[in-house]
């Protein structure tokens, strides 16, 4: 929609879906953005990875064979600043 002046926000945790439909994409975590940009760069922020996955840097980057994913619930919720 940018040929038409028009902009949509969407909030969705469905990344696959956001990823192909969006021509920019901002990451948060806890509120705080983390990345922007278009949907291929935002992919591959380590800080995406890490925030989402769950993974450090080092291990996104590892062979699939070290960094293993979990299907459920990877980290924990940090506590909002006092």
């Amino acid at each position: 929609m940018p040929d038409a002046g028009c902009a949509v926000v969407l909030v969705e945790h469905h990344v696959d879906f956001v990823m192909g439909i969006a021509d920019r994409v901002v990451v948060l975590d806890f509120g705080h953005v983390i990345s922007a940009g278009a949907p291929d760069e935002v992919r591959r922020d380590p800080r995406v990875e890490e925030a989402y996955l769950g993974l450090s840097a080092a291990a996104a980057n590892a062979p699939a064979s070290i960094a293993t994913r979990s299907p459920g619930p990877i980290r924990r919720a940090r506590r909002a600043p006092a």
